[in-house]
């Protein structure tokens, strides 16, 4: 994972396996960047992307929302 910087907006990328994304993959990362957002960064502005090993962006989510309080991840009980 690596986080970058920019202004006042934080860039998270994951290392991830492309041929292992598929739309629950995709549901979860965006509910885990939504916890990020709003237990690591205040709420704060996070945009999440998934790289490649050589840190090459295949998947653009955008922004994510802040999660509420106690959003459970899809797929979890």
């Amino acid at each position: 994972m690596q986080i970058v910087k920019t202004k006042d907006t934080f860039n998270i990328n994951f290392v991830y396996d492309k041929a292992s994304v598929d739309a629950d993959r995709e549901a979860k990362f965006i509910v885990f960047g939504g916890q990020i957002a709003r237990d690591v960064f205040g709420g704060g502005p996070v945009n999440l992307h998934l790289c490649d090993r050589e840190m090459a962006m295949f998947k653009d989510f955008g922004y994510v929302k802040p999660a509420q309080a106690e959003e459970p991840v899809p797929g979890n009980k």
